[in-house]
């Protein structure tokens, strides 16, 4: 015991290092083992990544997978990013986030903004699909790439498993990934199978012949027959046990330096548990006293590192013991880095050191070794240290510090588990740890289970005393309540959150109460709310503060008491707080500013920035909320520019999606464009379709916005039916609730609906009254509002010119609507064929030369919104390739 003792003995505690999700280890091939290694795998791999997207390798642990593909990695001439997978990565963030930073350490740190961006963006948790649509597009900016992810077994979950199946459906032809895995990894193997895209290497490949074994023993110093027979009996070709096997002869030798005397006992080669244990044993008790305590004390790491091991193991000489593990090749991997070596032990002789330190050390002496280690990893990496120590009091400190400190997703989801891992007693005694533990919850939008647990803790704190703990608490509470419809109790929620929280939380829990107001059709609240809001995180210039309210502020927002001005004006000061790396909310920005460009009618600059929202949303795989208000918008004014072909391309894109959770929130705004759509080309059986399809059973809303559309889309029907006296009424009623709504911008303008039908009526005096008040409000808060409604309802914009109502702000109406109109499309000579504005647009890039990529980012599109075009393009003008449509569209002069 007094080795044991000398080595326990403790230093101090360092403090803790910068948040580092990832050890660098994680993006490097090990050093190669040119023992093990052979030039038949090495041509295997090549074969299969140069001929198919995917190759997987599949074999048991120690089966030399990782050496075959380092092997590969030294003498192949491509660009490889090297990521080694462990049980963190289950959850899509982390693995999204690994991704990403294996990739800018390989291809440097300007690969993937928009991986980046949407991994930062802390709203909601990115679904796999966003994280692979993100990741993609990412990597279609680049040239030939492999993607070489090691030890995929270890992820389990089937969100993140869903992550690599979307990535792969999705790669770029340039792109190959390798995939190295203890078993067939779930990203459906027998449909690639059948489509010929999978390369496969399994035991039957990897395993070492005789000649493979006595080169490995060779290497070392003159081996016998019966030593080379020995380790390949013992092994059965399985590299990690022929390595282990070899480090059992060479301690054997150099007790018996006879070559023929260092057999190996011989063991069945198809237990490979039992032979683990075995080797494992044999090698371990063949070694001094002091390594055997190294590596026992040393295996609760992941990773070893000179710094770290002589911190755990109470030493200075780290450094040199582990050269010396690995000159003996005891099961160790090398990696070398900028910051030093680093060496990580295989995970069959991790398990069995792990198994051998519960039974040699006391607990408490075990616990003192992760308290070493807690004290010099990082922050996430010591967590799981702090957790195995059992100090449980420390461990929730730090989850507490790095919980509230950002709302990086990924570091959030590793941090919900350490949450669930403390003890019941331990978390009641801080209602933050908590909330943290419901957060996953809460972004999924999961409101019942967030009610069910936090309500009661809500109450004991109140019932305790503790005002402003159930303050906190109710803040989360507030979004749940909002999510059911339950506007009374998230009334009630905010109203006691407000009285009692932190200053620090005002911001955020007057984000919510803007909402609340919204729902509740408050305006003066909903005023007060987000004006307060801006100015406490402008004044706090904390990024936290303005990444929770920064998201708030929307088109729907504009027509706050203070004006669209000063929402403007709010958006910009926030953008300027933010640094470059918050790149999500400065595009969560963009709808505001978009629509406060429209209102001056700047049609131009707001299309630009809607364009240029829905690219980078797009980017991270459709952000929430936002992209919906950019193509919201976007819609309203190509429906003032009469280009109903966008219209059309955004509506054949989302009115499938109607039922999904956030679009469900906008699902009037879409069903106003695709019913204005069929009015304005006059397809009346269409519209009426499209009516019943989308809004009959639906049930009715309290919301104003929601009434304005109904009652727009029921008018359509009865004046289809000529039940003129039923439309004029509907119409009515939607002024009314447009007026206590402020709902101005998407969702049409029953006043002006009123007037061209009573216009249409031949009474002009009463739909010139009808149009005043609308036209009365656009005076005051901006023209724009009428610019969405300018093709639809010309006639009734220019009577009102002509007598002189408001004749200079419609007379600028008109003429930009009448200039946008002028190009909403071309006519193919000699077909029946049209070119709308986007196409057109596309067309002349096209002309220039410029690639899918160039036009998307030129045009502020997506890709496939390109190729969508294209298609389109090359049927109307009858041609067959681009340099084809460029010539068709040069000899119609189109161009």
């Amino acid at each position: 015991m007094a080795d044991r003792d000398e080595a326990m003995s403790l230093g101090p505690v360092a403090p803790h290092a910068a948040p580092e999700p990832f050890p660098f280890t994680k993006f490097l091939p090990p050093v190669l083992d040119e023992r093990v290694a052979t030039d038949h795998l090495v041509t295997l791999l090549e074969r299969g990544i140069s001929t198919r997207p995917l190759t997987v390798v599949t074999a048991p642990a120690g089966s030399g997978k990782t050496t075959a593909l380092a092997a590969w990695a030294a003498t192949t001439t491509r660009d490889i990013v090297w990521v080694r997978l462990d049980q963190d990565d289950n959850e899509p963030s982390v693995l999204g986030a690994a991704l990403l930073e294996g990739a800018r350490r390989r291809l440097g740190g300007g690969f993937g903004t928009r991986l980046a961006q949407l991994l930062a963006y802390g709203a909601t948790a990115p679904t796999p699909r966003q994280l692979a649509a993100s990741l993609v597009n990412d990597l279609g900016d680049h040239g030939a790439i492999t993607w070489l992810l090691d030890d995929v077994h270890e992820v389990t979950d089937e969100a993140t498993l869903a992550l690599l199946g979307a990535l792969l459906e999705q790669l770029p032809p340039e792109v190959k990934v390798v995939l190295s895995s203890r078993s067939e990894p779930a990203v459906s193997m027998a449909r690639r199978r059948v489509r010929t895209e999978v390369a496969e290497l399994d035991l039957e490949d990897l395993l070492l012949d005789r000649d493979a074994v006595a080169h490995v023993l060779a290497r070392e110093r003159p081996v016998s027959e019966a030593e080379i027979d020995g380790v390949l009996a013992a092994s059965g070709g399985w590299a990690a046990a022929v390595r282990l096997a070899t480090a059992h002869v060479d301690v054997a030798a150099t007790q018996r330096p006879s070559p023929s005397a260092g057999a190996v006992p011989d063991v069945l080669p198809d237990v490979l548990p039992d032979l683990r244990r075995f080797l494992a044993e044999e090698v371990f008790d063949a070694l001094q006293v002091g390594l055997r305590a190294f590596l026992l004390q040393t295996s609760i790491l992941d990773e070893l590192s000179p710094h770290t091991c002589d911190a755990v193991a109470d030493r200075s000489d780290s450094h040199r013991v582990l050269a010396e593990l690995d000159r003996r090749n005891l099961f160790v991997t090398r990696h070398r880095g900028a910051d030093g070596d680093t060496w990580r032990i295989h995970d069959l002789f991790t398990a069995f050191l792990r198994e051998q330190l519960a039974v040699s050390y006391a607990p408490q002496d075990v616990a003192r070794l992760h308290r070493r280690a807690a004290g010099v990893l990082p922050p996430l990496q010591a967590l799981p240290h702090l957790l195995a120590a059992g100090d449980h009091a420390a461990a929730a400190d730090l989850i507490i510090d790095l919980g509230f400190s950002d709302l990086d997703t990924s570091t959030m989801v590793r941090l919900v588990p350490a949450v669930r891992a403390l003890p019941a007693e331990v978390r009641a005694r801080d209602h933050r740890l908590e909330i943290l533990r419901m957060w996953l919850a809460d972004v999924a939008g999961q409101a019942h289970e967030v009610l069910r647990e936090l309500e009661p803790l809500r109450d004991r704190l109140l019932v305790a005393g503790r005002p402003q703990a159930a303050a906190e608490v109710e803040a989360m509470l507030a979004e749940a309540y909002l999510q059911l419809g339950d506007l009374d109790r998230a009334g009630e929620a905010i109203a006691h959150a407000l009285e009692h929280v932190d200053p620090a939380w005002r911001p955020a829990i007057l984000a919510v109460a803007t909402w609340w107001n919204y729902y509740r059709n408050d305006w003066d609240g909903v005023s007060n709310c987000v004006e307060e809001a801006v100015e406490l995180a402008l004044r706090s210039g904390e990024p936290m503060q303005l990444k929770a309210v920064g998201p708030t502020l929307s088109p729907t927002l504009l027509f706050v008491d203070r004006g669209p001005a000063w929402v403007a004006d709010a958006a910009d000061r926030l953008g300027a707080g933010l640094s470059a790396d918050d790149q999500a909310t400065l595009t969560a920005l963009r709808p505001a500013r978009a629509g406060a460009a429209l209102l001056r009618l700047e049609v131009a600059r707001a299309a630009d920035e809607l364009r240029r929202c829905l690219t980078e949303s797009m980017g991270y795989g459709r952000m929430a909320w936002k992209h919906q208000e950019a193509e919201c918008l976007l819609m309203a004014v190509c429906l003032g520019s009469g280009d109903l072909a966008t219209v059309q391309h955004l509506l054949d894109d989302t009115l499938p999606r109607l039922d999904d959770p956030v679009y469900r929130q906008f699902r009037h705004v879409y069903v106003h464009a695709a019913l204005r759509t069929h009015w304005l080309r006059g397809e009346h059986r269409q519209l009426v379709a499209t009516h019943d399809r989308l809004m009959t059973g639906q049930p009715r809303s309290g919301l104003a916005e929601v009434t304005v559309v109904r009652t727009i889309a029921e008018s359509m029907v009865a004046r289809i039916e000529g039940r003129t006296d039923d439309a004029l009424e509907l119409l009515r009623e939607g002024e009314q609730a447009q007026s206590i709504g402020r709902c101005w911008l998407w969702s049409g303008m029953p006043g002006l609906e009123r007037a061209g039908l009573l216009l249409e009526q031949g009474r002009a005096v009463a739909a010139i009254e009808a149009a005043m008040p609308t036209l009365d409000v656009a005076a005051r808060i901006g023209p724009g509002i009428l610019f969405p409604d300018v093709q639809a309802h010309r006639a009734v914009l220019e009577r009102c010119a002509q007598v002189g109502l408001h004749t200079d702000l419609l007379r600028g109406v008109l003429a930009i609507g009448q200039s946008s109109a002028a190009r909403t499309a071309t006519a193919i000579p000699g077909t029946d064929e049209v070119l709308s504005p986007r196409e057109l647009e596309v067309l002349e890039q096209v002309a220039t030369g410029a690639s899918n990529r160039d036009i998307a980012a030129a045009l502020f599109i997506s890709e496939p919104t390109v190729k969508s075009h294209l298609t389109r393009i090359l049927r109307k003008l009858q041609a067959s390739s681009r340099t084809q449509a460029f010539a068709r569209a040069r000899e119609l002069r189109l161009l």
